[in-house]
């Protein structure tokens, strides 16, 4: 392998990575800027004389970590720079900031890398699509938008369900969500511009209420494939199912209630 530099990517550097883009990805230009503007996130290049060759990024949250978009360019692939930046990312989080935990989710070429790393599976992430958007008016009377005495139910829910502390990264995105109110309280929300529109709820019902207003506006869908509620939903609507990657991690099991999870924020936080 020619020798390379690995650093921290630059805001000045987010313009110059548009052609990185591998085929069937959206531009990933809009979430390193992202990346760049936030101190939680720790987005890196690989430099080869002075010309970034590769990427990729560590979100830390607390206790745990996430890796994402983690990018070869095509003419340097198979030359092992997807590990190098991989093995730096994984020093970096548990060596330095003490992460317990790392995830990802994984990508068919991905996979044989992160495996290499002591990733392992929890469970395979699924794209449901549609030629149509769905075909109803009625929001349920349960479903209202956020407001300021909301945000502690939310961020204490959210970390019951994925057992992170993503209060930094959700709180970002409240100004246009939605929550579901039942019994004494919050019990799932939806924020539609979280990545691809994220919905978590530890009540069914909601959770498929929040879907069907998201669906509104959407033909597709990724959740992990422990939501069977949501995919009998789906299947019955007619959706066609296909494997969008594989969530792994690397160290402690965090206590994720996976099921819950009814629209994912998208590959690079689950």
């Amino acid at each position: 392998m020619d020798h390379v530099l690995v650093g921290p990517l630059l805001p000045s550097d987010v313009d110059s990575i548009a052609e990185l883009t591998p085929n069937g990805w959206n531009n990933i230009v809009p979430t390193h800027r992202f990346y760049t503007s936030n101190d939680f996130c720790y987005p890196h290049k690989i430099c080869q004389n002075g010309t970034i060759i590769g990427l990729g990024t560590a979100i830390s949250l607390g206790k745990s970590a996430w890796l994402a978009h983690i990018i070869v360019s095509d003419k340097h692939r198979n030359k092992g720079y997807g590990g190098t930046i991989t093995e730096y990312l994984i020093k970096l989080m548990t060596e330095h900031y003490s992460c317990e935990t790392i995830s990802l989710i994984a990508t068919e070429m991905g996979y044989p890398v992160y495996s290499k790393f002591g990733f392992t599976e929890v469970v395979d992430y699924l794209q449901y699509e549609s030629d149509a958007f769905y075909d109803n008016d009625t929001i349920s009377p349960n479903i209202t938008q956020i407001k300021g005495n909301d945000i502690d139910g939310i961020i204490g829910l959210d970390e019951r369900l994925t057992g992170e502390n993503r209060r930094k990264v959700i709180s970002q995105y409240f100004d246009d969500g939605y929550i579901y109110l039942a019994g004494k309280g919050i019990v799932g929300y939806y924020l539609p511009h979280l990545g691809e529109g994220h919905i978590l709820s530890e009540n069914e019902e909601a959770g498929i209420e929040l879907l069907k207003l998201r669906l509104r506006t959407t033909k597709s869908v990724v959740i992990p494939a422990e939501n069977s509620v949501c995919r009998k939903f789906l299947q019955d609507l007619g959706y066609k199912e296909s494997v969008k990657g594989k969530r792994m991690a690397y160290g402690i099991e965090l206590p994720c209630k996976l099921k819950t999870m009814y629209s994912r924020i998208g590959g690079h936080l689950g």
